[in-house]
């Protein structure tokens, strides 16, 4: 069961946690570590794979992301890297051509701009 990060190509170590996601489900602890000595791509891993919101906005899945994500958060605090703006107090996704594109008023959640203003 064990896939060594540090033999896969690059890319490649986070569809090995993928994976691994799919397997866990069949198991009482689904628990998932990522097990290697310092620069054998941990980091790297997670990062592709938690830094990854945007397959929520598919439309083929008639979800709403932030919904969602709220819903997960009732009973754990999830902390999300979302990548849009925020405008007159609403926080966006994608550009209102986009088939993706959600605009949403910040509410009920906390909000870190990372944005730069004022150059």
């Amino acid at each position: 069961m064990a896939e060594r990060l540090a033999d896969l190509p690059a890319g490649v170590s986070a569809q090995a946690v993928l994976r691994k996601i799919g397997e866990a489900r069949q198991l009482y602890y689904r628990l998932i570590l990522l097990v290697g000595s310092a620069g054998s791509g941990k980091t790297e891993a997670l990062q592709e794979v938690l830094d990854n919101i945007e397959i929520l906005f598919d439309v083929h899945l008639k979800q709403d992301p932030l919904r969602l994500l709220q819903g997960l958060s009732r009973n754990k605090t999830v902390v999300v890297a979302w990548n849009g703006s925020i405008v007159d107090g609403h926080m966006t996704y994608a550009v209102p051509d986009h088939p993706e594109y959600r605009r949403y008023p910040i509410r009920d959640f906390l909000v870190v701009s990372l944005e730069v203003t004022g150059r």
